[in-house]
């Protein structure tokens, strides 16, 4: 064996022992506790609204007062989004949300810009696309950390 090769194979011996000493600290530390600022168990799945909801009020997009509840938590409890507080934000469901160079879009944030801002008082509308969160059962961890 050359001496090239006698130390690519001690490499991958230290980094073997490096993965099992990691791995026992995180043992030790215990499991990840996942926590949501909103009531509820943070692994139930999120109350995604459903497509016969859409078809019923013959809607594109829903007024979402409950993604509106995570938002404000958001800003009130999370540090680095104070500079939000003062600021008009719409939340949304919308009903298709579709996909993004082959990746489904799970949500949007858009600052309404020409006609939209003349006849919208909103400063950013926060859209989330309800038919890709029903597709991945998102959980309302999952749906709160899209907002944040």
């Amino acid at each position: 064996m050359q001496s090239g090769q006698h130390r690519v194979v001690k490499l991958r011996d230290m980094v073997g022992e490096i993965k099992e000493t990691l791995g026992h600290q995180a043992a030790a530390r215990g499991p990840h506790k996942r926590t949501i600022l909103t009531p509820g168990n943070p692994d139930d799945l999120y109350p995604v609204p459903s497509a016969q909801k859409f078809v019923d009020e013959d809607a594109e997009y829903l007024h979402a007062p409950d993604l509106q509840e995570i938002g404000e938590a958001i800003i009130d409890k999370m540090g680095g989004f104070g500079y939000l507080a003062g600021l008009n934000l719409v939340f949304l469901w919308k009903d298709k949300g579709g996909k993004s160079h082959g990746k489904a879009t799970l949500g949007r944030c858009q600052k309404p810009k020409g006609l939209l801002a003349k006849f919208c008082a909103a400063d950013f509308i926060i859209v989330l696309s309800a038919d890709n969160h029903r597709l991945f059962n998102a959980t309302r961890y999952q749906v709160e950390a899209c907002l944040s």
